[in-house]
């Protein structure tokens, strides 16, 4: 466990190292959020014909992977870079909020912290930004 790990304002970070990666983690996604000017319904659009999945499945109650998968990626992307609510998504996509949580935690783990799908998250964001 690191007691001590350099960082960017004081230099230092006190405690372990998970939580030293959550403030890391946290720092990185404060620094690079853009935020988008496109509605939740502009998203939902994009990430659904990106995924290759029906609009309207996303709002239904389909538990297939790739439906799933679109639905973090909204959820991600509506409450990290367009500034929208959790609860706002929650309703959008017909899902209770604590699920909407759950999804969101579990998406920024994969794209931030461990890197995994970070390029589709870029590729999600030069798409709406392009729209926008």
């Amino acid at each position: 466990m690191a007691q001590l790990s350099t960082g960017t304002a004081e230099g230092r970070i006190l405690g372990s190292d998970r939580f030293i990666l959550k403030v890391t983690a946290a720092q990185q996604t404060e620094s690079t959020k853009q935020k988008l000017r496109c509605s939740l319904e502009e998203i939902t659009e994009m990430v659904a014909k990106e995924g290759g999945v029906n609009a309207e499945e996303i709002s239904s109650p389909s538990q297939r992977r790739a439906v799933s998968h679109a639905r973090s990626m909204i959820a991600l992307l509506a409450v990290d870079y367009a500034g929208l609510s959790a609860t706002e998504v929650a309703s959008h996509l017909s899902r209770d909020l604590t699920v909407i949580s759950r999804q969101l935690k579990q998406t920024r783990e994969r794209v931030y912290r461990r890197g995994a799908e970070k390029s589709r998250v870029e590729r999600y964001l030069n798409l709406l930004n392009l729209q926008a």
